[in-house]
């Protein structure tokens, strides 16, 4: 996203070595396992990457007139959401038990 948005070469290169900083503490201190450090920027600019031919960052979408109704929400997304947070609850729950 800073490569894209904030073309400036100083922060994206404070920011790629923040990352760096950060993935090698989090190793070292065993927080996480190496290959999750290693694959999530990795696995994020491939995404930002792939979905530039969905939302090219030269053809913004287009604004919502003014007064124009809001989205319907989806009711599959909205179960999906409701699920993931139960099924989250239940976990959360059985640890402390």
């Amino acid at each position: 996203m800073f490569q894209a948005y904030y073309p400036d070469r100083g922060t994206t290169v404070l920011m790629w070595i923040a990352l760096v900083q950060t993935s090698i503490r989090d190793v070292l201190e065993k927080q996480h396992y190496s290959v999750d450090m290693l694959l999530a920027p990795v696995v994020t600019g491939a995404m930002w990457t792939w979905l530039e031919a969905v939302y090219p960052q030269t053809q913004p979408l287009p604004k919502r007139a003014e007064g124009a109704a809001g989205d319907k929400l989806n009711p599959v997304v909205l179960g999906i959401i409701v699920f993931g947070v139960a099924v989250a609850a239940v976990v959360v729950f059985i640890a402390k038990a």
